[in-house]
């Protein structure tokens, strides 16, 4: 696994999932520009389940993501999967949205890791 730092804007609003050990989970498709003429590179994010967090990640929100990454290259595909560690919110909030505070958007969360193998 590697340590990434993404900067990009969310396709969708997030959803929560349930791991196979029962912990709730947000997924994120967050979208990374890779420059003007190349189309954007999809990663998937799944952070621990932070109710307060959910009404601002919505489709088009800017975010900050900091957390470990893995890779993958499945029938010629890149695969990329970030298991976030920090999630902030950039840039203007969406029409329609809350408008979040810091201390929601980077509060310590002291629960079980779910990431753990």
């Amino acid at each position: 696994m590697f340590i990434a730092t993404l900067i990009g804007n969310l396709g969708k609003d997030c959803e929560i999932v349930t791991a196979k050990s029962g912990n709730e989970l947000m997924k994120l498709a967050l979208g990374v520009s890779q420059g003007k003429d190349r189309k954007p590179l999809w990663v998937d994010v799944l952070m621990r389940n932070r109710p307060n967090l959910q009404p601002f990640l919505v489709k088009g929100q800017q975010i900050l993501v900091q957390g470990t990454c893995d890779i993958n290259v499945d029938r010629n595909y890149l695969n990329v999967n970030v298991f976030a560690d920090q999630v902030q919110l950039l840039g203007k909030t969406p029409a329609g949205a809350a408008q979040a505070t810091d201390a929601e958007t980077s509060a310590p969360d002291t629960d079980d890791d779910p990431f753990a193998k």
